[in-house]
């Protein structure tokens, strides 16, 4: 029951109790994918084929590993010639100038707690900026804690144990009514804006 669509998504896909079932090229796809911080996991299952595999990367980098399997086994499966490799090169080198450009942009890992005390507390939504060990952090109750690394325009949205960043934006700034908050910024737009409670 696990693995049979249980809420339709789109066409070709609903969720399957964990599992996203979707027809590709007239073939069955179950998968399930999860990451934390820069850790990916992916799991396949192809049942029409008696087929699976699961992939685990820690890279920020590895969607387009995972992506050029999946592409590849397809092709594959559906007996066509596949050009996923060349795709997903051009991906991976992407990803890591993207990820290169953002660690230039950092200023620094640590902070002054002169420069953020206005900034923190608790804000809306269970999150919470915090100051520790001279770093800035965003942390949530559910167990969340993720450094704020700044940059000229705002802080970076990093790991809590590795350089990268996913490539988010906190500002802090006033909401519609005055009150001190922080936007969350995410490819230039502003995904949430979160007042600062306490």
């Amino acid at each position: 029951m696990t693995w049979k669509g249980q809420t339709r998504v789109d066409d070709t896909s609903s969720y399957s109790m964990g599992w996203l079932d979707v027809r590709a090229n007239s073939v069955r796809w179950l998968n399930h994918s999860g990451s934390a911080d820069s850790f990916k996991t992916d799991m396949n299952l192809l049942p029409d084929h008696g087929l699976g595999f699961l992939v685990f990367t820690n890279s920020e980098s590895g969607s387009a590993l995972l992506w050029t399997l999946r592409t590849y086994l397809l092709d594959k499966l559906s007996s066509k010639t596949s050009n996923a490799f060349g795709p997903a090169s051009a991906a991976f080198r992407q990803q890591n100038e993207a990820r290169d450009q953002l660690r230039s942009s950092i200023k620094s890992f640590t902070v002054k707690r002169a420069e953020v005390e206005p900034h923190l507390g608790a804000y809306e939504k269970a999150w919470q900026v915090v100051y520790e060990d001279d770093r800035l952090w965003l942390t949530r109750t559910s167990g969340y804690k993720l450094a704020l690394l700044p940059k000229d325009n705002g802080y970076l949205i990093g790991s809590s144990n590795h350089l990268s960043g996913f490539g988010m934006l906190v500002n802090f700034v006033k909401n519609d009514q005055g009150k001190p908050a922080m936007t969350i910024t995410n490819e230039g737009q502003i995904i949430d804006t979160l007042a600062l409670m306490s």
